[in-house]
């Protein structure tokens, strides 16, 4: 869903049309407080010296894992350090260092926010509320429908974060 179609569906709910730099503003608003909770990877490789401090990315949230190269193949590798957005390797070498990242803000409404589709919803939500509450702070209607956007984004949350391998069961054989 584009910034513009999010628009769209608010302005068919408020019942009132919405400046365009308004909404590229509020889904903004939105997509820094879903910050981390947007499960959004990305990678970077490094060059590394070992013993050398190197900065992430600005919108690194969380290391997943680094890989080394080896060869021609890379491999999982665990001797690093990270401190504040910092990180550090024990061997020199190139790395594949996997993080998750904050979403990135939309320039214009014709962008789609990198976030999982299921999220988009809860983006709609948060702008039903922002136009509400910014007519009157007071309103029910924008009250319950910040608390539902912070419900959502925990709901979304948890599906996309639960263990997805099946279940493994222990067989223990007597003989």
């Amino acid at each position: 869903m584009t910034g513009t179609q999010i628009k769209n569906r608010v302005e068919k709910y408020i019942d009132d049309t919405i400046e365009d730099s308004d909404a590229l503003e509020a889904i903004n608003e939105a997509l820094a407080i879903l910050g981390d909770q947007g499960l959004i990877y990305a990678t970077i490789s490094f060059g590394a010296t070992a013993g050398t401090w190197y900065n992430l990315p600005a919108d690194c949230t969380l290391v997943v894992n680094v890989t080394k190269l080896n060869g021609n193949m890379y491999y999982p590798y665990s001797d690093y350090f990270l401190e504040g957005n910092n990180v550090l390797f024990s061997d020199t070498g190139s790395y594949i260092l996997h993080y998750r990242k904050i979403p990135t803000p939309l320039t214009t409404l014709s962008e789609t926010p990198d976030v999982h589709e299921s999220f988009q919803q809860c983006i709609v939500t948060y702008l039903k509320s922002w136009f509400k509450l910014r007519d009157d702070d007071e309103s029910s209607d924008g009250l319950r429908l910040a608390q539902q956007f912070e419900r959502d984004i925990q709901r979304v949350f948890n599906t996309l974060v639960r263990n997805r391998k099946p279940n493994q069961v222990m067989v223990i054989r007597h003989g």
